[in-house]
């Protein structure tokens, strides 16, 4: 007990001390800026000699880097910052014992490699993984989509070929999207019943960050019990562009335009169709058909000094038919929906900080139409936030704020009246309902960065119970240690509440919780990089069995290893990782495997790019098959409908699944255009992965599988001018 109490101590005193009590007293000072004279937040400062004694500006672009007293005369002070010429002073050329002054050039060297960062920068305490534009169109996987791109990261354990980004053993409903500091529920398109979509709904063209938190994901972002995908879009434009696009299912547009110095507008729209993609992928038994009609419009100005404003507005009409299976019966699926979110913020710059007011709104119609099951459905969504960031020096900061979910959603439904039976001749029923939720909280998370390379982060986030809600607290606490340039370490936990979104199968507002624990090593040197992650988790939820049709709260128990090694030479770049996955959950004071149980996860990835004849990737997936339960009998109902009886849970499992996708591009550049020309070959050697066994009407036998995507092509053109 005594121990704990120290260890409480300890926290306590390192959440309130100020850094200086850790600092040197001595030190160079400097303010930074660029060619506009706006001061350069976060750039990295730090001698030539000790490279792993840096420090970074602050929101003023002032820094003081601290060194123990001795002659530095010859050393060298080294300034970077991305997008920005670095600056390298020789320390005999300035006065150490004044505030410097730094003045950074833009860089306008385009960076066109392929990189995927494993291992966040030294200053982030979260196990991030960032990735850029280009990552997102040389994945085969993705297709050129933001979110289907991160099923290629080793913390991805997505099994269902969707962009429902699926993060370390969670099922993807439990993971955050947040778009420019905003979430963004059910963030794909196509979607079936159980939410699971083809494509997100976001545009890459528009995306200037992507950051990927696999587990323990910063609190100031929502409760996301799982994993959070953080997605910024683009900050500033210097020049008008317009890009057209041709492909075999998309015609669309996107025009760029500055309007002042400080403000610029984008806009973009797509018409998608089947019929040239079908027509050319006629091994495709699913799809049917697939139509829809998108637009999206960022606006962005800075009207002082002080103040920044972004307003993201997106509106989509989309439907869909493909042949699916369940319950004995094969039939067509229907589908639409139309969709408008809008986001807006406004930051205020203070003397040391930030103030930020984000709001979102989002609102949908939506029908599902399979067999006798008929689902319509409408959601509204409002989100408003106050978020306020302080710097109290380069390496200590806090964050609080407070926000507010409303989500309602209204169904019309016809149900089976036996849930077994779905075939139109089927008998079923009529009812309507609506659910709604309210959850109001507010967050306070502390950053402390030490001058040994120690970075402390520690959050607490609390909500405010409405009605019959429980009150809960979350937390979390995260070491980074930086041994030196090329090796650093990170240890997180945290405990986080949520409640989940409702689908067709559970049309509630049930709560989530979960402790997440995690373990990492990070090396990087000479465009090598390895990481090592081990973690465990628990998770309180419920869960609907189509077994039986009810819905139960389960406890699971999620454990995994990934190791991933990357390197990147003159014109390669190559990547592996591996994946041990143990997943369980007790039901009925038994524990079962999950359908997602996995002994191997492996995931390879070779990117060629000589300089005249464009960039080839190949992409290579293999795990085990997924855990299902067998049909071991049926017996007939008073209708004489047969019913399934079912064996142990998730006792039989599908042969293992493999795929090899493949892309190409090429950058033609045309004076001041350029024309863009790419193919994807989605699993090359055409393997029939199993998804679903399919039985004949009384289940006395099987008669086939549902299969993963079988091979597809996709080309198209762009033109940029």
């Amino acid at each position: 007990m005594r121990t704990y109490v120290h260890l409480f101590g300890i926290a306590f005193f390192l959440w309130v001390v100020p850094v200086e009590i850790f600092a040197q007293e001595t030190g160079i000072r400097g303010r930074i800026t660029d060619k506009t004279g706006e001061p350069v937040l976060a750039a990295n400062v730090y001698l030539k000699n000790e490279p792993d004694k840096g420090t970074a500006s602050d929101i003023n672009g002032s820094f003081v880097l601290r060194y123990e007293s001795r002659n530095l005369t010859r050393d060298t002070l080294i300034v970077s910052f991305l997008g920005l010429k670095t600056r390298i002073i020789p320390i005999a050329s300035i006065d150490i014992n004044e505030e410097i002054s730094i003045l950074m050039e833009d860089d306008r060297q385009m960076l066109v490699e392929v990189v995927i960062k494993a291992n966040p920068s030294l200053s982030k305490e979260f196990s991030v993984q960032e990735i850029s534009k280009y990552d997102i169109y040389n994945t085969p996987t993705s297709a050129g989509d933001a979110l289907k791109m991160i099923t290629v990261l080793p913390a991805s354990t997505n099994v269902s070929e969707s962009a429902d980004p699926e993060l370390r053993g969670s099922s993807g409903n439990m993971s955050r999207v947040i778009l420019n500091e905003v979430p963004v529920y059910k963030p794909v398109r196509n979607s079936r019943m159980d939410g699971i979509g083809n494509f997100s709904l976001f545009n890459s063209e528009m995306i200037e960050e992507q950051n990927v938190y696999a587990s323990n994901p910063p609190l100031i972002y929502s409760n996301a019990t799982a994993g959070l995908v953080e997605i910024g879009t683009i900050k500033k434009l210097t020049s008008e562009e317009t890009t057209l696009s041709l492909s075999l299912a998309n015609i669309g547009f996107m025009h760029s335009r500055p309007l002042t110095a400080k403000g610029f507008f984008q806009i973009y729209g797509n018409y998608q169709f089947s019929n040239p993609y079908l027509w050319i992928n006629r091994n495709d038994e699913d799809i049917n058909k697939f139509l829809s009609e998108d637009i999206g419009f960022n606006f962005h100005a800075e009207p002082s000094k002080k103040v920044t404003v972004n307003l993201y507005s997106y509106f989509i009409n989309e439907g869909y038919a493909a042949n699916d299976y369940s319950y004995a019966f094969s039939g067509e699926v229907k589908a639409g929906k139309k969709r408008n979110f809008n986001i807006l913020n406004v930051k205020y710059k203070l003397s040391n900080g930030f103030l930020s007011i984000n709001q979102g709104t989002d609102f949908s119609e939506e029908d599902f139409e399979f067999g006798n099951i008929l689902s319509k459905q409408k959601s509204y969504f409002i989100y408003n936030n106050l978020d306020f960031k302080y710097y109290f020096t380069s390496l200590w900061n806090i964050q609080a704020g407070f926000s507010h979910e409303y989500s309602k959603v209204d169904y019309r439904l016809r149900f089976p009246k036996y849930y077994y039976a779905i075939s139109p001749h089927d008998p079923s029923y009529r009812f309507d309902n609506g659910v709604s939720n309210h959850n109001p909280e507010f967050y306070l998370y502390n950053r402390l960065q030490m001058i040994d390379g120690l970075t402390i982060g520690l959050g607490l986030r609390k909500n405010i119970p409405l009605k019959t809600q429980k009150g809960y607290w979350s937390y979390q606490v995260n070491l980074k240690y930086v041994m030196n340039d090329w090796n650093s370490i990170l240890a997180s936990l945290g405990a986080y509440n949520a409640y989940a979104t409702p689908y067709y199968t559970l049309q509630e507002f049930t709560p989530i919780s979960t402790k997440q624990y995690s373990l990492e090593y990070f090396f990087s040197k000479n465009d090598f990089r390895l990481q090592l992650s081990s973690y465990y988790k628990r998770e309180h939820l419920n869960e609907t069995f189509s077994e039986t049709n009810t819905s139960e709260r389960l406890l699971k128990k999620i454990q995994g290893v990934e190791i991933h090694l990357s390197k990147k030479m003159e014109v390669f770049t190559a990547s592996f990782s591996y994946t041990y996955l143990y997943s369980k959950f007790r039901k009925d004071e038994k524990w079962y495997n999950s359908p997602n149980k996995m002994d191997y996860f492996i995931k390879a990835y070779l990117s060629y790019y000589p300089k005249k004849a464009g960039t080839f990737s190949l992409s290579f997936l293999s795990r085990p098959g997924l855990y299902y339960t067998p049909v071991i009998r049926s017996e007939a109902n008073e209708a004489g409908i047969y019913k399934p009886l079912y064996g142990d849970y998730n006792r039989n499992k599908y042969s293992g699944y493999s795929r090899l996708d493949f892309s190409y591009n090429k950058v033609f550049t045309l004076k001041a255009s350029h024309l863009i020309l790419f193919l994807t070959i989605n699993n090359l050697l055409d393997t029939k992965n199993e998804r679903t066994v399919m039985h004949n009407d009384d289940y006395s036998s099987v008669i086939g599988y549902k299969y993963y995507n079988r091979r597809s092509f996709y080309a198209g053109v762009q033109f940029r001018f």
